[in-house]
C-alpha cells in the first residue's frame, strides 16, 4: 500500500467523515508533512557513504533515411505514360 493511502486511512480513522472528505483533509496535512520530511531526508542521505556514479548509457544514433537515387532526365523522356 502506498504511503498516501495510509495517511489517507489515518486521517479517515481519526474522524468521522466520508472518505471523500476524509481526502481533502488529508491533502492538507500531507503537503505539510511532505515538506517536513524532505529536510529529514537529506541528513539521512548525507550520513550514509556515496555509491560510486551509475555509468553514462550509450546514445543510440536515429538511422538515417536513404535518398531514392537520382535518374538523369533522359530516362524521363523515354517513359511512355500509356505503357505504365
Amino acid at each position: 500500500m502506498t504511503t498516501w493511502l495510509q495517511h489517507v486511512k489515518k486521517v479517515h480513522a481519526a474522524g468521522s467523515t466520508s472518505f471523500k472528505e476524509s481526502l481533502k483533509r488529508a491533502s492538507v496535512s500531507w503537503k505539510k508533512q511532505k515538506a517536513g520530511k524532505k529536510k529529514g531526508a537529506v541528513k539521512a542521505s548525507i550520513a550514509e557513504p556515496e555509491a560510486a556514479p551509475a555509468p553514462k548509457k550509450k546514445k543510440r544514433r536515429k538511422r538515417v533515411k536513404k535518398s531514392m537515387p537520382k535518374i538523369p532526365a533522359e530516362v524521363y523522356k523515354s517513359v511512355d505514360s500509356r505503357n505504365l
